[in-house]
Order: structure tokens, then C-alpha cells, then sequence
């Protein structure tokens, strides 16, 4: 593998979930295929969050592309409290099964969720190209001071 030198030609960002509104139900993501990556992190934001919120992220993995077989992974969960608008990441390296997903599970009282986003890496071919989820990916090297646009 080729390392390059900027972050994305080397982890592919995706966008995995979009804005929920406050509420209690459980949120899924988007199924990821790790053939070809070693590990993916999971970035999920929260808008306000009520005082005594329990709420979390937790990793689940299975071999079928549908995670018929979805199992939880032991000791995943990663907690965000009443923290207002903050973010928590998961890190899963080397799952055993090809697929994963994140799952953020909101506490008895009506929380919000802004965004999740998978960072895949250490992938068997780089440079990569980021997901057809991203709309536009730009690299510059050095560029010369001036009007951005």
C-alpha cells in the first residue's frame, strides 16, 4: 500500500446517517463493507441533549450484506450524555465479519442526532476514491495565498 501524504487519499469519508429529530428510537446506519479496509471510525453528533440522557453508539458486525445476522460487539458502546451539540467516535479495528454498522441508541427522552460519518482506513489499495455520498473532494498542495474562489 502507497501512502499518500493528505488524509483523503488515504480513509474514505461517508456519510452514514442523515438528521433525526428528537426522539427516542434507535438509529441505524448504513451497512459498510470492510473488504479492503483494516478499520473504520464512527463520528455521531448531537444537538441538545436533556440532563440524565443516556444515550450511545455501539458497533455491530455480521457476514451477510443484509446484517440479518447482526450481533452487537462486547463492550462498544460509547456514551454521550448532557453534553449539548457534542460528537463521540467509535473506533472498530480488524472486525471479524465483513460487515458493520454503527447503531446510536437515544435515551426514554427525546434527543436529536445532527449526523453520523464512517472513516474507513488503512485500506489495501491507495490513494482511494471517497464514496459517491461525497459530493465534492478537493486536494491542494501548498497553494499560494489569495482569493479562495
Amino acid at each position: 500500500m502507497t501512502l499518500t501524504h493528505q488524509i483523503t487519499r488515504n480513509v474514505q469519508i461517508i456519510p452514514v446517517s442523515s438528521a433525526y429529530t428528537a426522539g427516542t428510537t434507535m438509529v441505524t446506519t448504513t451497512i459498510l463493507d470492510m473488504s479492503g479496509w483494516e478499520g473504520v471510525a464512527w463520528v455521531a453528533s448531537f444537538g441538545a441533549l436533556t440532563t440524565a440522557a443516556t444515550n450511545f453508539i455501539k458497533a455491530q458486525q455480521g457476514s451477510s450484506s443484509s446484517m440479518g445476522d447482526a450481533a452487537d460487539l462486547t463492550a462498544t458502546a460509547v456514551y454521550v450524555n448532557d453534553q449539548d451539540d457534542s460528537a463521540v467516535i467509535l473506533d472498530l479495528y480488524r472486525p471479524t465479519d465483513r460487515y458493520v454498522r454503527c447503531v446510536v441508541a437515544r435515551s426514554a427522552t427525546a434527543q436529536a442526532v445532527q449526523s453520523v460519518f464512517a472513516i474507513k482506513y488503512r485500506a489495501a489499495n491507495a490513494p482511494i476514491t471517497q464514496s459517491t455520498k461525497v459530493y465534492s473532494a478537493e486536494y491542494f498542495v501548498s497553494p499560494a495565498e489569495g482569493a479562495a474562489t
